[in-house]
């Protein structure tokens, strides 16, 4: 049996198990594959990669905080990896760690999948990390009207709306609440793990928020959502979508969405 393996620290929280042993034993894979957690820090990351290469290991989901890190001990990525800067997901091919990054497609997958029209739209994304960078780029490939890049230190805003920019023209600002409550995007996309403060108002009826973060119960920025009477998607879709994605990659076959969705309790 093959093993697939999450990667973080920590991920005792984690529902990518369950998700993916779900889709595994629905499509009759279980006795192929099987997905599992492993708690690795940021000191045994080296070891740990050196050990995937002995073989036993199919592929892995990288979670925090290795996405990035992780990209030093591979020998090939996929385009949206490279843009990313970040791996998420690594396929074993034999000795050959191949990095992909599925979190773009997973965004964009979301928000399609509610509903929600990029294409000509004004979109705020808040956040400049690994997750933020593969939002940024899948966004800016939907072609909406504006797109505009929130992050507590403008320096990395700026750095990441520059590399975006070769695709796209976007604004980057400071997390400034002045400047977020003068603006009123279609789409607002979190992509930080922190919680969020918003001004009043700034959450409308017919806006689309999308919250890249999940946990055991509803977010805090859902719930504002929910309650301000805008379209909300929490980020077990997220999760979902970008989760299928990398069960593609793993195991060649599509992803058996509605199994994963109540695997993690998603919406029906």
């Amino acid at each position: 049996m093959m093993r697939l393996v999450l990667i973080g620290n920590p991920v005792e929280h984690s529902l990518s198990p369950a998700m993916h042993n779900a889709a595994l034993e629905c499509l009759g894979m279980d006795k192929k594959f099987r997905f599992e957690s492993c708690r690795v820090t940021a000191a045994g990351l080296e070891a740990f990669m050196a050990s995937v290469r002995a073989g036993g290991i199919a592929g892995l989901s990288v979670t925090m905080p290795h996405k990035t890190s992780a990209i030093a001990h591979l020998d090939n990525l996929s385009e949206d990896a490279k843009r990313a800067g970040a791996a998420n997901t690594i396929i074993v091919r034999g000795t050959v760690l191949e990095g992909h990054n599925t979190d773009g497609i997973g965004c964009l997958r979301a928000l399609e999948d509610a509903g929600a029209k990029i294409r000509g739209s004004d979109v705020m994304l808040l956040g400049a990390g690994g997750a933020a960078r593969a939002a940024a780029f899948a966004l800016a490939s939907c072609g909406p009207k504006s797109l505009t890049i929130l992050n507590r230190t403008l320096d990395k805003a700026v750095e990441l709306a520059g590399s975006v920019g070769e695709f796209y023209s976007i604004e980057a600002k400071g997390c400034n609440s002045d400047f977020i409550g003068n603006t009123k995007p279609d789409i607002f996309v979190n992509a930080t793990p922190g919680k969020q403060v918003l001004p009043d108002g700034f959450l409308r009826r017919g806006m689309t928020v999308l919250d890249m973060a999940y946990g055991p119960s509803e977010t805090e920025l859902i719930r504002q959502a929910r309650e301000a009477g805008a379209r909300a998607i929490p980020g077990t879709e997220m999760l979902l979508h970008q989760g299928a994605e990398q069960f593609r990659l793993f195991t060649g076959r599509d992803a058996p969405l509605d199994v994963m969705r109540r695997a993690v309790g998603g919406i029906p």
